[in-house]
Parts: C-alpha cells; structure tokens; sequence
C-alpha cells in the first residue's frame, strides 16, 4: 500500500511539473523568449519595449510582437494603476515607444493576418495567467481587466476584418 502511494504521489507531482513547464505556444515563439518575459516580470514596463526592439532588430518578429504586446499591457494597466502619473513621464514614453516600435511590428504582423491574430490570443492567454510581478495584478485588477478587454477588442477586430486586411495589403502591395 506504500509503494501504491508514493508511486502516485511522484506521478501527479511529475504531472504538474510538466504542465507547469509546457512549451507555451511553441509553434509560434522560441521558447528562450519565455524566460526572458518572466525575467521582465519584475521590472518596470519599459523593459519590454526594449526587449522587443532586439527581437524585432535578430528578425525574430513573433517574439518581439509577443514581448511588445505583454509590454504594451503591462504599461498601460501600470498607467491605469497610476492615474497621478505626469503627462510628459510614463505615459508620454509609452506613447512614443508605442507609436515608433507598434508601427513597425504591426506592419510586420500585418503581412499575415492569421499569425497577428493568434499573437493577439496568445497575449491574452499568457496574460491573464501569469501576474505582473513589478506591480501586481492584485493591486487593481478592475484596471487590468480594462487592459485585457482593449486586447481581446483588438483581437476581435481583427477576426471581424481579417478579410479587409489581406485585401488591402493585396491593394498595397500592388502599388
């Protein structure tokens, strides 16, 4: 009866250190970009951005895509958080980073509507499970889930234009 018990005590725990350390997305990022994002965890927003201009600068534009949308949450629910913040502080360096960096990776996600969306998803799906250790979630979750909703909008908007943006990267292109 013993050994019945810590052979099943030893499969659930190697069961939930597998789940726990599952691949997350892995036809869609190089999973050293996981523990880089859980290294950002801790600090403040900006990191991600920078982050992201490396990825995007290697050509590696899921990843980039990936730490700028997590980036892009994380500081706004961090400016959410912060409704004292001064307009020429935080939030005019998310504004520009967000303006420089976001154009170029959604150019570049733009190319394939299909692999942006599930980009989108895949933000959300990390999002909602991993906490913002730098300042958590806990502190002001009705803020984050304001940040979550504009993402799973921009998710929908997309699903809902799909066909309209390959049209007219077609139009463009043509040009």
């Amino acid at each position: 009866m013993r050994k019945i018990v810590i052979i099943a005590v030893f499969i659930i725990t190697n069961s939930l250190f597998a789940q726990k350390n599952k691949a997350f997305h892995p036809e869609l990022f190089n999973q050293e970009v996981m523990i880089k994002i859980a290294k950002l965890e801790k600090t403040h927003p900006v990191s991600f951005f920078e982050e992201a201009g490396k990825y995007y600068k290697n050509g590696n534009v899921n990843e980039s895509a990936l730490l700028f949308y997590v980036g892009q949450l994380r500081y706004r629910y961090y400016i959410l958080a912060h409704p004292d913040t001064k307009p020429d502080g935080d939030k005019a360096i998310f504004a520009s980073l967000t303006n420089v960096l976001g154009q170029e990776i959604n150019y570049k996600l733009g190319e394939n509507v299909e692999n942006y969306i599930k980009i989108v998803e895949a933000t959300i799906d990390y999002s909602k499970q991993s906490d913002y250790q730098f300042y958590s979630i806990k502190e002001s979750p009705v803020n984050y889930e304001k940040v979550i909703n504009g993402l799973i909008g921009l998710k929908n908007h997309l699903v809902a234009n799909k066909e309209q943006f390959i049209a007219k990267r077609k139009e463009n292109a043509k040009k």
